[in-house]
């Protein structure tokens, strides 16, 4: 397929993307008081949620879009921060926690995007009133991703292909499991804290200047002092980030501060990923050099900053953190030593030099450093140029040729590159063998096991390259100095590829070996795409070799005198350096090797290298020498070279002569050249100072030049043995031609020639008669051996496509090679010969021709946006020598356009190698009254060889002279094309039918029916609808064991639209639509777009032609066929010019993740559908403030095929003014009615004649299978007892649920199921669906706007069709939630009365729907030992729906608005510790997700926090304190179940040390048990069975067995005096009276002691 564009090429330029992000929830904020809300910002940007209240368990769900327009360097170094923030009445509002991910992050998922993945959210740097840093603050569920222009919308914001993955957003379970969905997907042996010191030393800079450096990372910015007034800043400092790893933010992006103009300016950067650096191990880098650039001007070199990067985990402390400090000067001598190098470049020759000067220089830079010039006078091409507007010319140096050099001083390390050396040499090695092995199997198309084996060998000789590389060490690094960490690193990483990669091989070999016949050839095409895949892990290794040790861009600039720098040619010096001298050069150094350097423009900023922007080819020589081992270098080239003087070089064989041949076969040419669309191409081919060009093939798009264009003397210096490994290339321009004015220009490309040498040109020639393969003789293994390797220098050289590009696009493809081949001739006095240009390429590599039926049916012109004037149409199609025309049209219909003859075949000759196959065009021709035809537009189909008709032929019966070029085609019984529908598909191959039969024994078993007695017990039909299906087939219930699906019917939902489905077809079966071209816009730095007008339909088949013993020949010798012979085609052809009455029903369903276009709110969306001039809508029924809003509604509309084709679907944001247009979608109806696949009504999974699965369509599933036997010339459906016989395939019945229905129609929509098994048929129907549609915008090209979920129904007009589904969303159900509390246990107690014992005054504190109509038991109040008792009931009214396992809440928008949002049914219980005069202290709290929670316990006693009730798992401590709570609980479903009570843990935060004692850390653990009895009731149940609120009639609870202590002290006082009080002052009289007198004997004994010793008394 000829691409549009290389979106490659415009990476560095400006680009529309969108971030799009979904807030799902957040899970154990430890925030259980107050609202919380989140806050993201992207650059300056933010945006905010709508806040939660009082929940450590928030639900948002919200989608906002970022939009931003800039580079993709710029984009992936943006960081997107979600903070939590909680929000306080008269406080700021403060960050609770952050979670930072870098876009690069982003960018590197395979899909661009996280899916419902959960961040940790860690405290902020910023912070100062958190001790602990980085602690874990909770988790958020977010979606996050990078949409662009280019983006497939197909895989964004979804992890795989499967649909149900996008549709669960709102009820899947399996994404609450923390743990699984972690966006730091590490194992938990790398997590630890880390801190990374990115230390910068010193700096050389070529201005100066005041300097610092800014290094930024994850947010957060550390700088360096400032350096005043200097080249040489120096700065010994230190930036230390101490954070998480691993951790999202994976970039430091470190920038060169300048002042000036009183401010600073970062007038360089550098970015550093973790990618790059970790090689599976913690980041390191350096120290090394880095090089910096201008910002504004990529070629302006800066300077270079000494830096490293080194990490190093932490055993404690602060998660995160941010401090600079100084450090010790480097000693550079530690890690290398610096040498001079010269670099010098020799230019010999110059060719397709753009510009008309008279001469130019070629000057070098490198880093700082700029060589003298060299002088080029510039010569024109000899002979007469066509009027192209651009003017060429070449130079040739005379010896002694002279060099441009510089010195600069490096680092040397050279020891180092030598592993990159041998890595590049691996992958040269698998690239040219690839090439090769592809020409292979172009010329010897049909024979794979010969393809086998010859791939075997190349695996073989990849085996001992690495063998040979493994003995020679080529992967150890002993070099001058020490190694630094990140090359040890990177050696191990390095080397742990290689000894896998051997063992990858033999597993390709070994598949290759044990391949079955029949698999061969596939297994061929798996083992190559497994070699490409290994080639692309060799250039990611290369890829990170640009940050340690790099060599800054050298850049040779050509420039013109008295002008600035118009080319420049920029390379990787280090593939240049001459080898140490204890190592040999490598044989594939391009250490002063002669080779082609191509220079682009110097304005150029593509990012590929074929973006055609080529203005000079200069052959020559360069070479980069440590100036003290030059003498050994000269010595080392002295066979090739000698130096005459310094920096003069002579050649020691001054020249070689050569005859050069360019073989040009045919092209492919996007259209859009001219106005008409088509091209008036020819070829120019510029080499070796010479030039020609081919004749010109007008109004085509595929020309066929098949000539060889001969250059019979071309000299170049130097021997043969210089071009062998390095051929010189040839330069290719395509032009089209146009007469009045300047012909124009259609792009550039180059050739490389394939050099031979005078032995292999002779060897080629004496083998030529046999080179030439018949297709059905096999060739000798080892004779295949040796044509395998003789095709790298076989003459002439095997044709392949060449892209020519322009500005970044490739819009053409040239099938050609070139040869350059060695003569013995002398030039003498003799002037060069003028090229020769001959018609027909040689034999040997010449397409071989065989013929083909082309048979187009010409369905019209749709979307057609040109305005004709009287004039009428008519379709030319054009491939290689035939061309096909269509009648004229006949009377426009809108925008549709028909034709009076809409069939034409004709024989055509076409290659055997399919990859040689040239394109089909068309164009549209208006023809005037007169007859004249102007070319309108045209469209080229490159891919060709897709409608090859693999498994049928016609004869073909050569022309009789008088027929004039006419043919007959006469078809037998078992190749009659006619016969068989227009809707026709391709029997499976052979392979496929062996991989099916294969694919089919790998089903799994289906299950068995269900007994229709057992469903009457279970289910009841009456309470199902259409969304009972719906979300039957999004649910899933592996986690939980719920077995209801089976007994419920199920659709199949899209992840996309329904042409894009391949198993169907893409809707593509009976028409091909293409575009029609009459331009291409170029606009600056963006991507050319093609100007379309039209969509033509078009059915393409090409079958082989079969002809006689004699009958071979062109295809010009076979008659066209002017209309089909067959009755029955010719009558399915008419049809399809009739204009057919239909009755269009489209059922939107939801909208998905719309783009919000309010700033403050999201969109109040409404659906309006457009056909043919009809508009309906339902804004008055829109859906107020939804991202996700659910329509339901169905819209009936009519139309006449083909006038009224598209259907336009589109969702606005409904305004009190003027509407925002969001997006719309188009639907192609022809498409559906006419395929084979049964668009217009889906078959559903099972027959029913009523209930909620009716069958939709009008015919039975027994009249449609005998309708599809009688197209096809099938005998009917036979039953044979309890099966039925269709096409020779017995099916038995499949049905698991309507049992009751006729057991013929049930086997006949299970013969319909498998119509794909069948013989005749081998295609599937369109099951019963609903399918995802991305909306776009005109002005947005490319960018998602959101989807629609949706499905189409179509209906003949004049039938009697059945009555619409009723999809209305169903209202929710009314619910009354009872809640009794009944008391608590084990509550943590954290207050103490004044008379210092633990006590709290206890309460419960409930909510539901509406945190404003939250519930309150009374107070428990002197709880001493954390046991409470309440005995109070709560009543909640809620609208819950079953369907959506959501709880509708209605929330108001200003005065009078209000809309509803869309909660888990979560009821809400804390547990509070109420105070009179200070603040309320929480105590724990219970969050029940109604419709899925763990069973309570009915013993206190084994009532624990367990994982199901924390979310995640507990830490060590905990989960070995409560060994019962790793038991998984059953869930439970309280809709289902009804009333359930028990005992359920509470939980909460409790504060401890941190291990070294110097923190406070807070601990999520159990903080107490509390036994609740819940029940719901419906509105009805409620209202029959009245109860009270509290302890309140009817149906009052009993009070509460409180001690005599539980009672509000303020308002009884005197109980308070008497209970509380009293019995403390009467102990504390007590224990007064008892001391005192204790105190008063004591004293009276003491006084009275002396009395008593000394006897006085």
């Amino acid at each position: 397929m000829l691409p549009m564009a290389q979106n490659d090429c415009f990476l560095s330029m400006s680009q529309d993307y969108l971030i799009c992000t979904t807030i799902h929830k957040a899970r154990q904020l430890g925030v259980f008081t107050g609202e919380t809300f989140v806050r993201i910002t992207l650059d300056k940007a933010h945006r905010t949620t709508k806040p939660y209240a009082r929940s450590e368990n928030p639900y948002y769900n919200e989608y906002f879009v970022f939009e931003i327009r800039c580079t993709l360097t710029e984009l992936l170094r943006l960081t997107v921060l979600y903070e939590v923030r909680k929000r306080n009445a008269c406080k700021k509002t403060m960050s609770h926690g952050e979670l930072l991910i870098d876009l690069q992050s982003v960018w590197n998922q395979p899909n661009r995007c996280f899916f419902k993945k959960w961040g940790r959210l860690e405290a902020s740097i910023a912070d100062v009133s958190n001790n602990t840093p980085g602690a874990c603050k909770g988790y958020l569920q977010i979606d996050l991703a990078i949409v662009t222009q280019n983006s497939d919308p197909n895989t964004v914001l979804r992890p795989h292909e499967d649909m149900l993955e996008l549709n669960r957003w709102q009820i899947n379970q399996d994404y609450d499991n923390i743990e699984r969905n972690m966006l730091q997907n590490a194992d938990n042996s790398m997590q630890c804290n880390i801190r990374y010191n990115v230390t910068l030393y010193k700096a050389v800079l070529t201005k100066k200047s005041d300097y610092l450096i800014q290094v930024s990372f994850a947010g957060n910015h550390g700088k360096t002092n400032v350096c005043k007034a200097t080249t040489q800043p120096e700065w010994n400092y230190s930036v230390c980030f101490s954070w998480t790893y691993p951790s999202l933010s994976q970039t430091f992006v470190v920038q060169i501060l300048s002042h000036e103009h009183l401010q600073w300016k970062a007038i360089a950067d550098y970015e550093i990923h973790f990618d790059e650096i970790a090689f599976k191990d913690k980041p390191a880098l350096g120290p090394t050099y880095v090089h910096f650039y201008d910002i504004s001007n990529p070629l302006q070199y800066l300077g270079r900053l000494l830096v490293e990067v080194d990490s190093e985990c932490l055993p404690a402390g602060p998660a995160r953190d941010l401090l600079t400090k100084p450090v010790a000067p480097l000693d550079e001598k530690r890690w290398w030593q610096e040498e001079t190098f010269l670099v010098e470049f020799l230019p010999l020759q110059g060719d397709f030099l753009h510009g008309n000067f008279s001469n130019c220089k070629v000057t070098m830079k490198l880093a700082e450093n700029s060589s003298n010039y060299v002088e080029c006078f510039l010569k024109s091409y000899p002979g007469k140029h066509n009027n192209t507007g651009t003017s060429l010319k070449y130079f040739r140096q005379e010896a002694p040729y002279k060099a441009v050099y510089l010195k600069i001083t490096m680092p040397d390390n050279r020891y180092k590159f030598d592993s990159d050396y041998y890595i590049q040499e691996i992958l040269d090695l698998i690239e040219s063998e690839l090439a090769t092995f592809k020409l292979f199997q172009i010329k010897y198309t049909n024979q794979f096991v010969l393809q086998a084996k010859c791939f075997k060998a190349i695996i073989m000789n990849l085996q001992s390259k690495l063998k040979e590389g493994a003995e020679d060490k080529r992967l150890e690094y002993t070099g001058f100095k020490e190694t630094t960490m990140w090359d040890a690193n990177r050696l191990v990483y390095v080397n742990s590829f290689f000894e896998k990669f051997p063992e990858k091989l033999r597993a390709m070999r070994h598949k290759l070996k044990t391949a079955p016949a029949p698999l061969i050839e596939p297994t061929i095409a798996e083992v190559v795409d497994q070699m490409v895949l290994h080639s692309n892990e060799l250039k990611s290794l290369l890829a990170t070799t640009r940050l340690q040790d790099e060599w800054p861009t050298l850049l040779i600039m050509l420039s013109v005198s008295g002008r600035n720098d118009i080319a420049v040619c920029r390379l990787n010096a280090k593939y240049f350096l001459n080898a140490p001298r204890d190592k040999t050069a490598s044989p594939n150094s391009l250490c002063w090797r002669t080779r082609n350097f191509i220079f682009k423009d110097i304005q150029c900023q593509h990012s590929c290298i074929n973006c055609g922007c080529n203005v000079g080819v200069i052959q020559g020589s360069l070479g980069i020498v440590v100036d003290s081992e030059r003498t050994e270098y000269l010595a080392s080239i002295t066979n090739d070279w000698k130096q005459t003087e310094l920096y003069y070089w002579s050649p020691i064989i001054h020249y070689t002569v050569y005859k050069c041949r360019i073989f040009i076969h045919q092209a492919k040419i996007r259209p859009g050249s001219d106005s008409s669309g088509l091209c008036d191409g020819y070829l120019r081919v510029i080499f070796g100072s010479q030039w020609a060009q081919t004749s010109t093939e007008e109004s085509t798009l595929s020309p066929i030049w098949n000539c060889v264009i001969c250059f019979d003397v071309v000299v170049f210096p130097g021997s043969l043995q210089w071009y062998l490994k390095n051929p010189p290339l040839v330069a290719v321009e395509l032009y089209d031609r146009d007469r009045l004015t300047a012909n124009d220009y259609v792009g550039c490309g180059t050739v490389p020639v394939s050099v031979i040498s005078m032995k292999a040109a002779d060897d080629s020639a004496r083998e030529e008669p046999e080179s030439r393969l018949k297709p059905n003789k096999m060739v000798k293994t080892r004779t295949a051996m040796q044509k395998y390797h003789k095709l790298k220098v076989i003459s002439p050289p095997p044709l392949t496509w060449v892209p020519i590009a322009q500005h970044g696009s490739v819009r053409a493809e040239v099938l050609m090679s070139a040869e350059l081949v060695e003569t013995t001739e002398e030039i003498g006095k003799m002037e060069m010969p003028d090229p020769t240009i001959t018609m027909n390429i040689p034999t040997s590599i010449k397409p071989i021709m065989k013929n083909f039926v082309l048979e187009v049916v010409f369905i019209g012109f749709r979307n057609y946006t040109k305005t004709t004037f009287g004039g009428r149409h008519r379709i030319k199609v054009m491939m290689g020598d035939l061309l096909l025309t269509s009648g004229l049209s006949s009377t426009r219909l809108k925008n549709s356009i028909n034709f009076l003859v809409i069939f034409a075949s004709g024989v055509v000759s076409l290659p055997e190698q399919l990859e040689y196959w040239p394109a089909i065009i068309a164009t549209d021709v208006s023809v005037s009254s007169k007859g004249a035809e102007t070319t309108l537009g045209a469209v080229l189909i490159p891919d060709s060889k897709r409608f090859l008709q693999v498994d049928k032929t016609v004869k073909c019966i050569p022309a009789t002279p008088g027929e004039e070029g006419t043919t007959m085609l006469q078809i037998g019984e078992l190749e009659d094309s006619e016969t068989q529908p227009l809707l026709h598909r391709e029997k499976p191959t052979l392979f496929q039918r062996t991989l099916g039969v294969f694919k089919k024994s790998q089903d799994p078993a289906k299950l068995p029916p269900i007994d229709n007695t057992d469903l009457t017990q279970i289910i009841d039909e009456a309470q199902y609808s259409w969304w009972t299906k719906y979300y039957n087939s999004i649910y899933t219930y592996q986690e939980t064991g719920d077995l209801s699906h089976l007994y419920k019917h199920s659709l199949v939902i899209y992840p996309n639209e329904l042409e894009r489905q391949a198993d169907l077809g893409y809707l593509h079966d009976w028409a091909e639509p293409v575009k029609l071209v009459h331009g291409v816009k170029y606009k600056k730095n963006s991507m050319p777009k093609e100007e379309t007008y039209a969509t033509l339909k078009l059915n393409i088949k090409l079958v082989p032609c079969k002809c006689g013993a004699n009958d071979g020949g062109d295809g010009i010798m076979l008659r066209p066929l002017a209309a089909a012979l067959n009755p029955r085609y010719q009558a399915e052809l008419h049809t399809l010019t009739d204009l057919t009455k239909i009755v269009v029903r489209v059922y939107v369903i939801q909208g998905v993740q719309l783009r919000p276009h309010d700033k403050n709110s999201k969109s109040d969306a409404y659906v309006r559908l457009h056909l043919g001039g009809k508009t309906v809508a339902n804004r008055a029924h829109y859906v107020p403030n939804e991202s996700n809003p659910v329509f339901g509604k169905c819209f009936q509309l009519d139309a006449v095929l083909p006038r009224d084709n598209m259907l336009e679907v589109s969702v606005f944001d409904r305004n009190l003014f003027t509407d925002d247009y969001i997006g719309s979608t188009y639907i192609d109806l022809e498409d559906r009615w006419r395929t084979k696949h049964h668009a217009a009504v889906g078959i559903s999974k099972e027959y029913s004649k009523s209930g909620y699965n009716k069958w939709r369509n009008i015919a039975t599933p027994f009249e449609i299978l005998s309708e599809l036997c009688s197209q096809r010339d099938l005998p009917p459906p036979k039953f044979l007892e309890q099966r039925m016989e269709v096409d020779g395939v017995k099916f038995k019945d499949e049905t698991r649920l309507a049992l009751d229905e006729e057991l013929q129609e049930r086997l006949s929509l299970t013969a319909l199921h498998h119509l794909d098994e069948l013989p005749s048929f081998g295609y599937k129907l369109v099951p019963e669906h609903v399918e995802t549609r991305t909306l776009y915008r005109r002005d947005c090209p490319g960018i998602e706007q959101g989807k629609i979920q949706l499905w189409v129904e179509l209906y003949e007009g004049n039938l009697n069709i059945p009555p619409p589904i009723d999809i209305t969303p169903h209202p929710p159900q009314t619910y009354e939630l009872r809640v009794v509390v009944y008391g608590c246990a084990d509550i943590t107690l954290d207050e103490r009365n004044i008379f210092g014992k633990k006590m709290s005054d206890i309460g419960v504190k409930g909510w539901c729907a509406d945190k404003e109509q939250s519930q309150a038991t009374d107070i428990h109040y002197r709880s001493f030992n954390g046991e409470a008792t309440f005995n109070w009931r709560m009543l909640f009214p809620i609208k819950y729906s079953a369907n959506e396992d959501m709880m509708v809440i209605k929330v108001k928008s200003g005065v009078l608005n209000e809309y509803e949002v869309k909660h888990p049914p979560i009821l809400y219980l804390q547990v509070w510790d109420n105070d009179f005069i200070t603040k309320n202290e929480f105590l724990g709290m219970l969050e029940l997700n109604l419709s899925n929670f763990p069973e309570p316990c009915t013993n206190r006693r084994f009532c624990t926090l367990t994982n199901e009730f924390a979310g995640i798992k507990l830490p060590e401590p905990l989960a070995r304190l409560h060994a019962i709570a790793q038991r998984r609980r059953p869930p439970v479903n309280l809709f289902a179940k009804k009333r359930v009570r028990g005992w359920f843990p509470l939980h909460g935060q409790i504060d401890q040390m941190s291990k070294d004692k110097r923190l406070k850390e807070q601990l999520r653990s159990q903080t107490g048990k509390i036994e609740v009895e819940l029940e719901i009731l419906t509105e009805a149940e409620a209202a029959a069975n009245p109860v009270g609120v509290g302890r309140n009639p009817p149906n009052a609870l009993a009070n509460p067995s409180r001690p005599d202590t539980s009672f509000n002290p303020f308002t009884n006082p005197l109980k308070a005096f008497q209970k509380i009080l009293l019995p403390v002052i009467i102990k504390g009289l007590i224990i007064l009276g008892a001391s005192a007198l204790v105190i008063l004997i004591l004293v009276q004994f003491f006084s009275n002691l002396p009395y008593k010793l000394l006897g006085l008394r």
